[in-house]
């Protein structure tokens, strides 16, 4: 005869029981779908931790900055053409404009005068002021005069030692003397002033006339005879193109396999035509780009053709980019 455990009904039992039986089929199927999966190999690898171990996003591959072929670009690096040289003049003073001298796209050489202003008025100054930086006659004035009171003081104490010249005769002829040297002094000195008013005249007379500070092209005038300009405002650009600059951003692992005097294969987009040519870099960049990875390089390309900068091209570094293709080398 079976006997019933107090106050939990048979039914009830019968149905836990089912219950729990149930639960752990399905745990242990579910285990068993996990455990075939792929990718699955490291669960139940660290029984220490208690349940499934799961692997450790730091052990997953991922790209090392010191693979050298990460950005490898066999193709090149794009970039665009710049002038060498870019130059907006102005006049130092206002005034009106009485003669352009030169025209867009003409080939000027350093020191070409270029644009000047009406300075009539300022050069018949000028004319006055050197007249009187070379003006002697004040000095040699104040020479006679020094030297006829050092001829009176001659005679007054010649007189003197023959008692035959008061104190007070004496004593005016040195007072003459003295001041006869002092305006030796102011002779002078006002010589060196009338002088160094003319030099500075004369290098303001600078300031009327726009000249050529490189050997370039006329890029673009702003200005036109006749018309009145104020000081600084822009009236004349120039521009060097040969050679041309080109500023190219490439991965920091080519750009710090480049030093100044390394050469570029340059291939232009806009001109498939064109020759390739051949740029030298001047500089790396002292500062990379963190976010995107690269650093500039710029090149310098001859450019006796005087292509127009602002064109497309390719550049690539065929001795560096032959390096960044091979990747890392074995240990």
């Amino acid at each position: 005869m079976s006997q019933q455990t107090p106050g939990w009904p048979t039914e009830s039992l019968q149905h836990s029981n089912r219950r729990v039986f149930a639960t752990v089929s399905a745990a242990a199927a579910l285990l068993a779908i996990a455990w075939s999966l792929p990718g699955n190999s490291a669960i139940g690898q660290n029984p220490s931790a208690g349940g499934i171990a799961r692997q450790d996003p730091r052990d997953e591959p991922r790209l090392q900055l010191d693979e050298p072929y990460w950005d490898y670009q066999p193709d090149g690096y794009p970039a665009i053409s710049t002038p060498s040289k870019a130059l907006t003049l102005s006049f130092l003073t206002r005034g009106m404009v009485e003669e352009v001298l030169v025209k867009e796209t003409q080939v000027v050489s350093a020191g070409d005068l270029l644009v000047k202003l009406d300075d009539r008025v300022q050069q018949r100054s000028l004319e006055a002021q050197k007249l009187a930086a070379e003006d002697e006659t004040g000095v040699l004035t104040a020479e006679r005069r020094l030297e006829l009171a050092e001829f009176d003081l001659d005679n007054v104490l010649e007189t003197e030692r023959a008692d035959a010249a008061a104190p007070r005769e004496v004593e005016r002829a040195k007072a003459e003397r003295a001041l006869a040297e002092l305006n030796l002094q102011s002779a002078i000195l006002d010589r060196k002033t009338n002088q160094l008013v003319y030099e500075r005249d004369l290098a303001f007379s600078d300031h009327y006339r726009i000249t050529s500070k490189i050997s370039g092209i006329v890029a673009r005038i702003d200005v036109q005879e006749g018309e009145s300009v104020e000081e600084l405002q822009p009236a004349i650009s120039l521009v060097a193109i040969d050679p041309l600059w080109m500023d190219v951003a490439v991965p920091i692992q080519l750009g710090m396999s480049l030093k100044p005097g390394d050469t570029a294969t340059v291939r232009w987009r806009d001109l498939p035509k064109q020759p390739e040519a051949v740029g030298t870099v001047l500089w790396v960049a002292p500062i990379a780009d963190a976010s995107s990875n690269r650093i500039i390089i710029r090149l310098e390309i001859r450019n006796p053709d005087l292509l127009p900068a602002g064109l497309h091209a390719m550049a690539t570094f065929p001795q560096a980019d032959s390096n960044l293709a091979k990747g890392p080398s074995s240990p």
